[in-house]
């Protein structure tokens, strides 16, 4: 359990480094990893039973959880970002081009 986690993880915080324009993969390589730990937590809860107490396996599935959905978030949070970066980079290309040709025709 607690290798598999790791590399779900690590899968997870992978996504980081693939390109932004890369949305596809991004998403599927966050939400594989989440849906992979969730699965091992709910596996690991019904093994451990409920008992009072802390389980130390639990507190690192529910860490892992967080680590993933950390990269899920920012993924949402930056993919907008990075759409709208591209446009309003259109539009000042598309603005410089027409302000050249305006000052082409006054020459």
């Amino acid at each position: 359990v607690l290798i598999p986690s790791a590399i779900f993880v690590c899968i997870g915080w992978l996504s980081f480094f693939v390109s932004r324009s890369a949305v596809p993969a991004r998403v599927a390589m966050t939400l594989l990893a989440l849906v992979c730990i969730t699965t091992q937590a709910g596996q690991v809860h019904s093994t451990t039973g409920s008992g009072d107490g802390v389980v130390w396996l639990l507190t690192y599935i529910k860490v892992s959880q967080l680590l993933v959905l950390y990269s899920v978030f920012e993924f949402a949070i930056c993919n907008p970002l990075d759409r709208l970066q591209h446009r309003v980079d259109k539009a000042r290309m598309a603005y410089l081009e027409g302000k050249e040709e305006d000052n082409g025709r006054r020459s």
